[in-house]
């Protein structure tokens, strides 16, 4: 494992604090790892998995908006989609 320096502001700790009072957590140490851990997965799996969150504003308003009006969404490009995909692995 690897140590990574955090700063929180004081909310925070309370917060953290209270969720290690409450026995959900054995310790502020735990509480973070647990959290940063299951916030880091679901970021990444809202990234691959089509959710809005991650994705650029114009993107993510075009998904909320076909979600909503359950259509199709057009989207007009200069390249083809492969193009578009590989672009898109190319910048992770």
């Amino acid at each position: 494992m690897a140590v990574i320096p955090v700063k929180l502001n004081e909310r925070e700790v309370r917060n953290l604090d209270t969720l290690v009072e409450s026995g959900i957590f054995k310790s502020r140490n735990e509480a973070i790892r647990v959290l940063v851990s299951e916030g880091v997965r679901d970021r990444l799996q809202a990234l691959f998995s089509g959710q809005t969150e991650g994705i650029s504003e114009v993107i993510g308003f075009m998904v909320k908006r076909a979600m909503r009006e359950k259509g199709a969404i057009r989207i007009i490009s200069r390249i083809t989609p492969s193009e578009l995909i590989a672009e898109g692995r190319d910048r992770f």
